[in-house]
């Protein structure tokens, strides 16, 4: 049920929103007009004055995800970098059989399926505590899950998978678990973290198995990283933004901006109430802090996953800060990871096995 909700929810938004653009779904991907992928376009792609946003570029590579162009720069900003997001632009491809008329729709539609699998998905872990699964639409109104389904963003199936990884997980299905997790690096690199968390818990019980269920199927987002970089002479990681930097210099550089304390750095714009923003940024800059000292007392998998998480995103930088579309789709692993670390620790009395002996080790390889 609460899948079916996260999808009625979602079609719902999708159908508001479409209304503005006569229900022409090229509306939503925010085109612009400085990268020249009109070789992708129709009369019918609305195509805007500016730089557009990132969703267009999952549009150019969904029209060519076999990497065959000779001028990927001519339409992407940093080819590399985008081609190593592979997964969620070549899932709509395939949904609309490669008919360039039908991708802008399958983009959707991707993403709506990746939220409603991922609130099953969470719904299966909260039941593994004890928790109602009708918690689990706080995963399908996680602010990444919202921004990339309305913007025709990778997010969603990036989290749909990780998801899909702890439960998995709790399920004790330890190689199926690692290989969606490496399918969810496909869609944004920085999920394999999720895959070294589950490994670093499999070390401290010295279950090496599991770490090689989450270690070795690694090997698929680093192969196809190696191809982008033999076809386009960088690896993806080279072309990545400058997001990690000092601790805490983002969160200090919004807080800063929505006081009016910080010149803006990419001309975003002011903001007129800064209140329910700054609200917003001092929960997640807390939730940040308890995440670095949680595992202090909390000992489980949850706990170190919710420790890395954690540990990211205290180093995200101002680029990352410039606006809550931005840190929202960053932090979405991040928000999972603290949602679940506290629902575990919430019932770990009644699951007194989450610490002994960890509740992975109650199934099967």
């Amino acid at each position: 049920m609460p899948g079916a909700i996260a999808g009625a929810f979602y079609i719902l938004v999708l159908t508001q929103l479409l209304q503005q653009f006569n229900f022409n779904p090229t509306g939503l991907i925010r085109i612009g007009d400085h990268f020249d992928g009109s070789r992708f376009t129709t009369s019918t792609t609305i195509v805007r004055p500016g730089p557009g946003y990132d969703g267009q570029f999952f549009f150019y590579i969904a029209s060519e995800p076999a990497l065959r162009a000779s001028d990927p720069e001519r339409f992407l900003d940093q080819p590399s970098y985008r081609y190593g997001r592979i997964l969620y632009p070549a899932l709509s491809w395939a949904l609309a059989f490669g008919r360039p008329a039908a991708l802008p729709w399958a983009m959707l539609a991707v993403n709506v399926l990746a939220a409603i699998a991922g609130t099953i998905a969470t719904g299966v872990v909260l039941r593994t505590l004890r928790i109602q699964p009708w918690a689990a639409l706080l995963f399908a109104y996680n602010p990444a899950m919202v921004i990339g389904v309305i913007g025709d963003l990778a997010e969603p199936v990036a989290l749909a998978l990780l998801a899909t990884g702890f439960a998995l997980y709790v399920s004790g299905r330890h190689r199926t678990a690692g290989t969606a997790l490496a399918f969810a690096t496909l869609a944004r690199e920085a999920s394999a973290i999720v895959s070294i968390g589950f490994a670093i818990d499999a070390v401290r019980r010295r279950a090496s198995k599991e770490v090689a269920a989450y270690l070795l199927p690694l090997a698929l987002p680093i192969a196809w990283h190696l191809s982008v970089w033999y076809r386009l002479g960088a690896l993806p990681m080279a072309q990545s933004p400058g997001n990690f930097g000092w601790p805490f210099s983002g969160v200090a550089y919004r807080i800063g901006f929505l006081l009016g304390l910080r010149a803006p750095i990419v001309n975003e714009p002011p903001v007129a109430n800064p209140w329910p923003e700054l609200t917003i940024v001092a929960v997640s800059g807390a939730a940040i802090v308890v995440g670095l000292v949680w595992i202090v007392r909390h000992r489980d998998v949850f706990a170190i996953q919710y420790w890395l998480q954690a540990a990211m995103a205290v180093c995200t930088t101002s680029l990352v800060w410039v606006g809550v579309s931005s840190y929202g789709r960053v932090l979405g692993p991040f928000y999972l990871a603290c949602g679940l670390a506290v629902a575990a620790a919430w019932k770990r009395q009644s699951l007194p096995w989450l610490t002994t002996h960890n509740m992975a080790g109650r199934g099967t390889m």
